[in-house]
């Protein structure tokens, strides 16, 4: 949910006291959070 990809049902996403529950996924990046899969996978 802290990526973006998953929206919540209910409740809020904070970071550094900053809401980013409707921050947009690009917006997010810039801010230093990223998304790293488990699976080793190529593509």
């Amino acid at each position: 949910m802290i990526v973006g990809m998953i929206t919540p049902n209910d409740g809020r996403v904070f970071l550094d006291d900053v809401e980013i529950t409707k921050t947009a996924m690009y917006k997010r990046a810039r801010m230093g959070i990223g998304y790293l899969p488990q699976e080793a996978s190529i593509f």
